[in-house]
This record gives C-alpha cells, structure tokens and sequence, in this order.
C-alpha cells in the first residue's frame, strides 16, 4: 500500500468527482460509502479482544507524542487511527466509472503542472511535527 505523501493528487480527485455532473440514469456515489458490517456473532459491542504488537522505540516515542496531543488513552488512539487507516483503504477501493470525456479532464487536471502560490510555500518548508 502506498501512503498519502505518493498521493499528493488525491485532493483533486475529490474535488473533480463531485464536480462532475451524472446523469440520472448512473447513481453518484454516497461521500462515505458504506462499509461492511461486522456479523453479529464475531463480538459483543462490550468485549475487547487483545493485540500483543512489537514496536521499534522510535515508533513508540512518535505514538507516545501524538497520544500525548491526543488527549486520550494510548489504546484508544492506536485503534482510532487503526480504524480510519481501515475506513480509508476500504473507501479507496470503492469502484469508480466515468466516460471518456470526464476521464480526458480528469487526467489533464492531474498532469496539469502545480501552481505554487505563498501558503503552499510556507507549507512546505514549515517544519514537520513528526520529525521532532
């Protein structure tokens, strides 16, 4: 899987879909598509199942940092984050179908060279949070 900084265009995706106007006869699909139920009879909504995971200190000390800007407990942390990095690949294999000509500006959109401009500048060479 790759991560979200080989990803840089994915905002525009976002942007350019709901600005595509669908015909009625092709539904547009739900902003937060659906996801799978868990069945009813894997756990109760009161059972905690436990994970024993081995850490690099290095990991320990960034999850440690964010937990610590969090405001809640390491556990819940782990499995927020856990659990939206599970949403997000799931909602990134959602199928999408468009037609030729919305697909040609799509594609032209995402080879478009970037515009810099102050803010992303600033962005940029701002210090990372992660990185100490």
């Amino acid at each position: 899987m790759q991560n979200d900084a080989s990803k840089p265009w994915r905002h525009l995706i976002n942007k350019f879909y709901r600005a595509i106007p669908l015909s009625s006869d092709r539904p547009r699909l739900p902003v937060q598509p659906e996801l799978p139920s868990v069945p009813s009879c894997a756990v109760t909504a009161s059972a905690r199942l436990r994970w024993n995971l081995p850490v690099t200190p290095e990991d320990q000390a960034l999850i440690d940092r964010a937990e610590s800007a969090s405001g809640i407990t390491r556990t819940d942390f782990v499995l927020q984050t856990a659990r939206l990095a599970a949403q997000e690949l799931l909602i990134e294999q959602t199928w999408l179908s468009v037609g030729a000509e919305p697909f040609e500006r799509f594609t032209a959109a995402l080879e478009a060279p970037a515009h810099a401009n102050e803010r992303l500048q600033r962005t940029m060479a701002a210090p990372r949070p992660w990185q100490g």
